[in-house]
């Protein structure tokens, strides 16, 4: 059985480190990537958008699987029409994973939810970055599809530094390179996206996995999905609101940073090795697999 996953190229921000956490650990599974290209598709008639399917869908065989990564960042009428190419194929097993509502961060993309609903209504299986993501799509008539729900995003480029020494102040972590990481020597408590922001707080920042392998303790609102790990690894700090992480930050001890960052030392060799986002998707692949039977 082949298992395939998709990539998107010419993709910038949040997104393309997304695709990029799921192509390096898919890709040393064994899986076999479908490729697709951000461009402006509207100048493709649709006749044309189909033959570019079927070069992208050359290598896909019946009774495949496919790990595709939604949104796809080109439009919801390029993924819709990928997601028909690949339902073509006889007992193919649709695996969608949804990083993002493409309604949020591509409006122009994709403007519809419905739309999107309408997608993730052909999946076999779904991958919920939380189960608040599984529910807000649910209440907007997402029927009954089987779910698997993302721990967190990962840094899989064997990577670590814990030689940065950690400051008492809030940080915005924004260079995720591996030059960063290594050259890196001080560091604050990170703050690694608005927690005034409801949709983000149904999301896994993308940044988690660099902050483990840097050592850097993070903060989180008590109601957003990052505090679900802070608290469940004891990686750094819980407030119930932004508005208090400065008072948070000035009462913390040394000792609380330290024992933060000890525990992410524990996790550094999993988050460094995909560790997490394998056992995902092998358990993906293994749920679909199990219904062919």
């Amino acid at each position: 059985m082949k298992v395939f996953y998709t990539k998107t190229y010419n993709l910038s921000g949040a997104n393309a480190k997304k695709q990029n956490i799921i192509e390096i650990t898919a890709r040393s599974m064994g899986f076999e990537e479908l490729s697709f290209f951000k461009f402006p598709d509207a100048h493709d008639s649709d006749a044309e958008l189909n033959v570019r399917m079927d070069g992208i869908m050359a290598a896909m065989e019946e009774g495949a699987t496919v790990i595709f990564q939604y949104p796809g960042m080109v439009s919801l009428r390029y993924d819709s029409c990928a997601v028909r190419h690949i339902k073509n194929y006889k007992n193919v097993k649709l695996i969608i994973m949804i990083q993002d509502l493409g309604n949020v961060v591509d409006p122009q993309g994709y403007p519809d939810l419905n739309g999107e609903i309408a997608l993730f209504q052909q999946a076999d299986l779904l991958i919920f970055p939380s189960q608040r993501m599984q529910t807000y799509l649910v209440e907007r008539g997402l029927g009954e599809i089987p779910a698997l729900y993302q721990e967190m995003w990962e840094y899989p480029y064997e990577t670590i530094n814990n030689d940065v020494k950690i400051e008492k102040q809030l940080q915005q972590i924004s260079d995720t390179s591996v030059g960063a990481l290594v050259n890196m020597e001080h560091a604050g408590i990170a703050e690694l996206y608005d927690g005034n922001d409801a949709y983000r707080n149904m999301c896994i920042p993308p940044e988690t996995g660099f902050c483990i392998c840097a050592g850097i303790p993070v903060i989180a609102k008590r109601d957003s999905r990052l505090a679900e790990q802070v608290e469940k690894y004891q990686i750094g700090f819980v407030a119930d609101s932004g508005s208090a992480f400065s008072h948070i930050i000035r009462e913390i001890l040394p000792e609380q940073i330290r024992e933060k960052c000890e525990n992410e030392k524990k996790l550094q060799d999993a988050v460094k090795s995909g560790f997490f986002t394998k056992t995902l998707l092998q358990q993906a692949v293994y749920r679909v697999f199990m219904e062919k039977l």
